[in-house]
C-alpha cells in the first residue's frame, strides 16, 4: 500500500498533476464561456476568473516537468519558482475578482440574466 503513496515511483504522481492541469483548462473554459452571456462588472469578473484559470493551469503544468533541469533549469533557477510565481498572479487575479463582487453587483445579475430570458 505504501507504494502507491511514494512520491518519486507512484503513478499518482504524475497522474494527478496531469488532472490538475485538465480541471483548471476546463475551469478556464467555464469562464470563457460564462464571459460571453455578460457585460459590465459581470463581464471583467468573469474575465478575471479566465486569467486565474489559465494562470492556474500554466502553474500546475510547471509543477509536472518539476525543477526542469532536463531541458536547461537547474535547481538554484529552478521552473518551482516560476510555478510559485504563477499560483501568486492566481491568487491577485482572485481577490481582484473578488473585490469586484464585493461592490453589490448582485442586482445587475439578475438584471442580465432576465433580459437574456426575455430576448
Amino acid at each position: 500500500m505504501t507504494g502507491i503513496f511514494d512520491y518519486d515511483s507512484s503513478w499518482l504522481n504524475p497522474g494527478l498533476k496531469i488532472i490538475i492541469v485538465v480541471l483548471y483548462l476546463v475551469m478556464a473554459y467555464g469562464y470563457i464561456r460564462a464571459r460571453q452571456m455578460y457585460t459590465g462588472d459581470l463581464y471583467r469578473i468573469f474575465s478575471l476568473l479566465f486569467w486565474m484559470g489559465t494562470v492556474g493551469a500554466f502553474a500546475a503544468l510547471l509543477r509536472y516537468f518539476d525543477h526542469g533541469t532536463s531541458f536547461g533549469f537547474t535547481k538554484e533557477l529552478s521552473l518551482k519558482w516560476f510555478q510559485s510565481l504563477g499560483y501568486v498572479v492566481q491568487a491577485i487575479l482572485f481577490v481582484l475578482a473578488v473585490r469586484l463582487i464585493s461592490k453589490g453587483i448582485v442586482p445587475e445579475i439578475r438584471e442580465q440574466k432576465s433580459d437574456k430570458r426575455h430576448s
